[in-house]
């Protein structure tokens, strides 16, 4: 039996250049996969980085109690 293509690499005759379809076609939809993961992978990070980042302001607002030698 002869190799599997899909309809890219079946276009062309010359087997050099049905691989090469097949591997750009096999390339953007890895690419494809990645580029969507990567949005999710930021938006988590940005959510996180969020939460440290109001955490760090929200320790220095605590009402401390003033030193004993300003307390009245």
């Amino acid at each position: 039996m002869g190799q599997r293509l899909s309809a890219a690499g079946r276009s062309s005759k010359d087997p050099a250049t049905a691989c090469k379809a097949e591997e750009k076609k096999r390339r953007q939809g890895a690419r494809i996969v990645t580029q969507g993961n990567a949005a999710a992978d930021n938006r988590v990070g940005n959510l996180c980085a969020s939460g440290l980042h109001a955490r760090a302001y929200s320790c220095r607002t605590k009402k401390r109690q003033p030193p004993y030698f300003l307390a009245t």
